[in-house]
């Protein structure tokens, strides 16, 4: 499942790139969704020790999956600023609810039984992906380290969010697109 959801998450970006047709509009509409979904997954990777112990703190005391809440924001965000037809918004919320939620519903099995009891008392005050505004507390974690950021690989995702967001903006201040220069205009 993990390698299905890899490979069409980049085919849908490559076809979103192909297909794009960028305006300041959506770009100014869009760079904020992506802004802060990047924000997002930097600050969850940073702060979870995958495999050792339930963390519960930073992004995780609003939402049990922020990673995949940042995703979601940076994918509508990036959608968006690629001046995307419907067709996108509607495979990428299928590909979102298809592969996403069920990874996430195994990591929850997973987690239930590697720390069951603090699980327990985590998912009755913590909601499953949209944030809360009241955030989870009985925690010691120590917060957003670097090392876990690196660890985590997460600045890869970072650095194919800039080059993507470097090429959207080429398109738009050259006008022109994969699109566009495959027909030759």
């Amino acid at each position: 499942m993990n390698r299905w959801r890899m490979v069409l998450t980049r085919l849908y970006f490559l076809l979103l790139l192909i297909f794009s047709q960028p305006r300041w509009l959506f770009f100014f509409l869009g760079l904020p969704l992506v802004i802060l979904g990047l924000a997002q997954r930097v600050w969850a990777a940073g702060t979870i020790e995958k495999k050792k112990s339930l963390c519960t703190s930073g992004p995780y005391a609003i939402c049990r999956h922020p990673l995949y809440f940042g995703t979601f924001l940076s994918g509508l965000g990036f959608t968006t600023i690629a001046g995307a037809l419907p067709i996108f918004y509607t495979a990428f919320l299928l590909l979102f609810l298809a592969f996403y939620f069920p990874v996430m519903k195994q990591e929850e099995k997973d987690l239930a039984v590697a720390f069951p009891e603090p699980w327990k008392d985590y998912i009755q005050h913590t909601p499953l992906f949209l944030p809360s505004s009241l955030p989870y507390s009985p925690t010691t974690h120590a917060g957003f380290r670097f090392r876990l950021f690196l660890q985590n690989k997460e600045w890869e995702g970072v650095l194919l969010s800039v080059l993507l967001l470097l090429l959207l903006l080429l398109f738009l201040f050259t006008g022109v697109t994969p699109l566009t220069f495959i027909k030759g205009e």
